[in-house]
């Protein structure tokens, strides 16, 4: 990552989602829309919580398939957070949908994908060889759609 936006994620609570997605691409090795899902909701705790990146009491699990493309997640998450398993604050379980749970040593937030967009990225990606050119154009897509429409958050207490 750059150092540019390493100081920019470090020292700033507006983010230019267009820089990240391409620094978060270099990271993970291509574009596609799990891993802007990740970056996104990174973003939404990041925010939510008036933190910044690598902050010690952000914790971050995911549930999700242990499989790709759906664990790409873990990798936006990871770029945008700075939470990761090497420092024990990302953690992973299994399952069949898409929830993000961020928090912070008081608060907890649950990021739900929407169903809708899930199911159909899956229909689009499972079973079909996907070009990379069409893992980018939903990338795009992910990352055009409001926050409201691609996600649920809940405010755990």
């Amino acid at each position: 990552m750059s150092c540019r936006i390493v100081e920019y994620l470090k020292n700033s609570t507006e983010f230019q989602l267009t820089d990240l997605l391409s620094e978060s691409e270099k990271f993970h090795g291509h574009l596609g829309p799990f891993l802007v899902i990740g970056v996104k909701a990174g973003l939404v705790g990041l925010r939510e919580f008036e933190k910044k990146r690598g902050e010690r009491d952000l914790f971050v699990r995911v549930f999700c398939r242990n499989s790709t493309p759906f664990s790409c997640v873990l990798d936006g998450l990871q770029f945008s957070t700075g939470c990761t398993s090497g420092n024990k604050r990302l953690s992973f379980e299994e399952s069949t949908g898409m929830i993000i749970e961020i928090r912070n040593n008081e608060r907890a937030l649950r990021i739900i994908v929407n169903q809708a967009v899930f199911e159909n990225l899956k229909m689009k990606l499972l079973g079909n060889k996907v070009q990379n050119e069409k893992l980018r154009d939903l990338a795009h897509e992910i990352a055009q759609m409001e926050e409201n429409s691609l996600f649920f958050i809940e405010r755990i207490e």
